[in-house]
């Protein structure tokens, strides 16, 4: 990996480094790059097996499948205009496949920290329009950030009515065969991991031939990284790794450790 001079990571809270001890979410922007922690796996990564590569973590708090790949692609874009191919790697942690994302419709009055802000993304605990114990008054200015993008209704209904598994994963298998295939096209290498193992083990319905196509033509095992069939939020979990008080996100210890076996198994795929 001495020729690798760039390394471009893309991922949701587990990448971004929510909850590490060094998060910092007071930094100043590089770019899309929201600079919150040195100690993530991705880090991590760079300093075990891509230790002559400037690395780039474009994750983002909160992220879907659609947000991690537009800003992969962004960010590669620009950097193919100073390296050769040959000299990138790119490396995602893909997320949970129940969230929806949404470009904002502008509501009055909203201001914008910059790009990302201007989509929204939504959970399943969007969808059942309560409020309740100590977090209140978030789910409450949550509700109201809703009601502004005009989104109520179409999020209760999505995920009240409508949360079947060729749903969730449905938008998640497109987005993941678009980066691939936007990557092969260039000759780039890239690697995959995964904060939870959802994508590979929902079964859409079985008769539908176009799931099945999509799955076939990814190779979903071969491509994306996982222990015991388990994402790294599941792994630090079952291996009693120390997770956030907050959100629950694996601390520091967990993150070496994921570094390290998704070192073992990038070497495999050489």
């Amino acid at each position: 990996m001495d020729n690798i001079k760039k390394l471009i990571v893309g991922g949701c809270s587990f990448t971004a480094g929510d909850e590490l001890s060094d998060w910092n979410g007071n930094q100043s922007n590089v770019g899309i790059i929201r600079p919150r922690s040195e100690k993530t796996w991705a880090n991590n990564l760079q300093r075990i097996l891509f230790y002559n590569a400037k690395l780039d973590n474009v994750a983002v708090s909160g992220a879907g499948y659609g947000s991690i790949v537009r800003r992969v692609i962004y960010q590669t874009e620009r950097n193919l205009k100073l390296y050769k191919p040959e000299e990138i790697v790119v490396c995602v942690m893909w997320t949970s496949i129940l969230r929806l994302e949404f470009p904002t419709i502008y509501p009055p009055g909203k201001t914008y920290f910059d790009d990302e802000d201007k989509f929204l993304l939504t959970l399943p605990s969007d969808g059942d329009g309560a409020t309740r114990g100590n977090n209140r008054k978030a789910e409450l200015q949550r509700r109201e950030k809703l009601s502004a993008e005009h989104l109520v209704r179409t999020v209760i209904e999505f995920y009240t009515r409508r949360a079947t598994v060729d749903n969730h994963i449905y938008y998640p298998l497109q987005q993941l065969e678009y980066l691939t295939s936007w990557l092969q096209a260039r000759g780039l290498k890239f690697y995959y991991t995964t904060a939870f193992n959802d994508l590979m083990t929902l079964e859409h319905h079985k008769p539908n031939i176009y799931y099945q196509d999509m799955k076939n033509r990814l190779n979903l095992p071969n491509i994306i990284h996982v222990e015991n069939n388990m994402g790294f939020w599941e792994y630090s979990k079952t291996n009693n790794f120390e997770c956030g008080k907050g959100s629950d996100h694996p601390l520091d210890p967990a993150h070496i450790h994921w570094a390290q076996l998704f070192k073992k198994w990038i070497l495999t795929k050489q």
